[in-house]
Order: C-alpha cells, then structure tokens, then sequence
C-alpha cells in the first residue's frame, strides 16, 4: 500500500541547512520530524528541559527524603548534631533545586532568596 504522505519541498542555503539539523539534533528528532512540528506550530521538545527536569524531581525526591529523616529523628529524640546535619543537607538540596530552576530559566543562580 503507497504511503499517503507528501513531500514539501524548500529551498535553503547550506548554513541554512546546517542550522536546521543542529537544532533538530538538539531537540532530540529528526530533520524531517523536526521541521514538521515547526512548520505545523507544534512545540518541539528540549533535551536540555528534559534534563533540567529530571535533576528537579531526584532533588525533590531527595529533599523529601530527608524531611522524612529529619521528623524519624525529631520524634525519636536524635540529638542535636543529627538533626543540625539533617537540616544543613536539607538546605543543601534546596541550593540545588534553585539552581537547576535557574538553569530552566536561563538565569543566573546568584538570585538566592534566604
């Protein structure tokens, strides 16, 4: 059975070209694929967004394990020094968190708000 798709033809320069398959390779798709979702307005996805999400989800995963850990050792009666640990890796996690957020933004992690 002949496939029902059509080919578009268009004419560009080979910087042109290059570019087109530079961002298609970032994105993750192939030229083709690419320039379909472009041309039909579709959002063309990001690895670099993927990435970023990814290191938000570890991180939250990781901040909630260790509020887990800290309430286990408060209601435990953990000293002192294990919960100031608890809480100094909890802050640490948060320090990442902001920074893979301000990766997604494009910005600069200096906008620390305490």
């Amino acid at each position: 059975m002949p496939s029902k798709k059509r080919t578009i033809r268009a004419y560009c320069s080979t910087d042109e070209i290059r570019q087109i398959a530079d961002q298609a390779s970032r994105a993750g798709l192939s030229v083709s694929a690419f320039i379909r979702r472009v041309c039909a307005g579709y959002p063309v996805p990001s690895r670099v967004d993927q990435a970023a999400i990814r290191d938000l989800l570890r991180i939250n995963a990781d901040i909630a394990r260790l509020g887990g850990l800290l309430k286990m050792a408060i209601s435990s009666g953990a000293d002192q020094v294990k919960a100031n640990s608890l809480i100094r890796e909890i802050a640490q996690r948060q320090n990442e968190l902001k920074a893979a957020v301000a990766r997604i933004n494009g910005g600069p992690h200096d906008r620390q708000s305490h």
